[in-house]
Formats: structure tokens, sequence, C-alpha cells
């Protein structure tokens, strides 16, 4: 019942989201070409605001998520906005939400060139998706994150943080939970 109820939750913020979008006026975007970033700046400001309160961090994710969505192509600030989007997810108790936040911050990273960080956060999204029983998930992200770390551009050096935190001695797929150790200690800290 309490899936079902996240759902509906997230389910009707997105419809919020659109919905009010579509009612500021389009003249106001119009005079304003950064509109979408002050309106994320906002939305983050009000996340951080709610770090103190654990009963609002799914709201704080869904605020974070809304503002990378706000955010264009190869910003940086939409990869952290996606990342604590997807933590928070994480102790919420949304572990599907928090692999798909994670998936998408790996996206925006790859968009904006920061092949180091998409690696690592596919990592973490391996690791949710392994807490979820979604093995072959985990199993792909790893690849990918193989894949994308493979990329020239990086150094051997560089290339060596993300796989030191894949496990390729084991059958398995297991993956160092660097992600985990935030959630063992305080909580966010945003």
């Amino acid at each position: 019942m309490k899936l079902r109820a996240r759902g509906a939750v997230w389910g009707w913020a997105v419809v919020g989201a659109v919905v009010a979008s579509a009612l500021t006026a389009p003249e106001v975007r119009a005079q304003d070409p950064d509109w979408g970033i002050h309106r994320a700046k906002k939305m983050e400001a009000e996340a951080k605001g709610l770090a103190d309160q654990r009963n609002r961090w799914e709201h704080a994710a869904w605020l974070y998520l809304q503002a990378a969505s706000l955010r264009p192509v190869g910003d940086a600030e939409a990869v952290v906005d996606l990342h604590w989007a997807g933590k928070l997810a994480y102790y919420t108790g949304d572990l599907r939400g928090s692999q798909r936040a994670l998936e998408s911050a790996s996206e925006r990273a790859m968009e904006g060139g920061d092949f180091l960080t998409a690696g690592s956060l596919l990592i973490d999204a391996a690791w949710v998706a392994t807490k979820r029983g979604k093995e072959s998930d985990a199993l792909g992200y790893v690849q990918r994150a193989e894949a994308v770390v493979e990329t020239p551009v990086l150094s051997d050096a560089v290339r060596g943080i993300v796989l030191a935190r894949i496990d390729q001695q084991s059958g398995a797929v297991t993956v160092a939970a660097d992600f985990a150790d935030d959630v063992e200690d305080s909580g966010p800290g945003l």
C-alpha cells in the first residue's frame, strides 16, 4: 500500500509541475531566458531547507528532480540535482525512484562530457539495483560504467577510480558501497 501511495505522490507531483509550467505566463519566460535556471535555483534552495526534516525528504527529492528538468543540457547542476534526488529517494525507501534518478544523473553527466561522474553514478545505480534484487539491471549498469570509462579522454588514473569500485574478481556483480556509506552515516547532509 505504501508503494502505491508513493507512486501516486510522484505521479501527482509530475502532473502538478506540468500544470504549473503551463500556467506560467509565456511572456514571462520569453522576457527572461534564464527563467528555468532561476526557478531551478529556488527549488534547490527549498530542497536544501528540508534537510533537517526527514519526513520531507520525499518532497525534497521531487524538488531536485524538477530543478534538474529546468536546467539545460550540459548543466552540471542538473547532475547534482539528480544525484541528490537519487539519494533522497533511497533514504525514503523509494529504491526504484533512486535507481532512475541515478541513471538519469549519469546520462546528464555524459551529455556534459563528465565521464568520470557518469561512470560513478552508474555504479551507484548498480548498487541500488542490487538492493532491489535487480541483478540484471545491476550488471547492465556495471557494463555501461566500464564502457563509459574506456573513453580515450580519461587518463588511466581517473579511469581506475571508477574501475576500482567494481569488484571484477567475483563472478557475481558486486560493487563497492560508497553510496551505501552515505546512507549508513548521518543521512544526506544536504
